[in-house]
């Protein structure tokens, strides 16, 4: 009967770690600091407009016995809320009808197991008003599976502050 159990035991430990376990990333915009990107010098009023095609979950990470979902319209909304905290922390205004405007879309995001160390990719085009499109990438490694949710995050964060410090858009949102 002990050996029975013990079996039990072993198999159900051997599920847990075989078995297919999931995880849902659930991003929130980061409040980046006053340093995050120079002073933007922006007197224009901009629009954030969310240009994603794709909502509900998507599998963006997938190993043995593990695979991370993600919605990318949530992943850009994310970016969004990022690059708010950012305009209005530089007295920026935000409306509905701007004449600047800049449409965010999260293209692809990937979750990676890499042999000691996971990492997230992420992919984001803007585009302004006047045509200008731009992609920028957000690369972020951590510790493991259970952090995903937050390396996304950052991952994000990085490409908005990319956005924010790129000529191109600088130049559109001030003239």
């Amino acid at each position: 009967m002990k050996q029975l159990a013990k079996l039990g035991v072993c198999l159900s430990v051997l599920l847990l770690f075989t078995g297919c376990m999931s995880m849902r990333t659930n991003t929130r915009p980061i409040r980046l600091g006053g340093n995050a990107v120079p002073a933007l010098n922006v007197s224009n009023s901009v629009m954030l407009k969310n240009g994603s095609l794709r909502p509900g979950e998507s599998i963006i990470g997938k190993w043995p016995g593990w695979t991370v979902y993600g919605d990318y319209y949530k992943f850009t909304e994310t970016a969004i809320g990022t690059a708010k905290s950012i305009l209005t922390g530089q007295n920026i205004p935000l409306e509905k009808d701007a004449g600047k405007s800049l449409e965010l879309e999260v293209t692809e995001a990937a979750s990676q197991q890499g042999a000691w160390v996971f990492g997230v990719t992420v992919e984001m085009t803007v585009k302004t008003g006047s045509g200008i499109n731009k992609d920028y990438i957000g690369i972020e490694k951590h510790a493991n599976g259970y952090t995903t949710t937050r390396a996304i995050e950052s991952a994000i964060a990085r490409c908005v502050r990319q956005m924010l410090k790129d000529d191109e858009i600088l130049s559109y949102l001030r003239n």
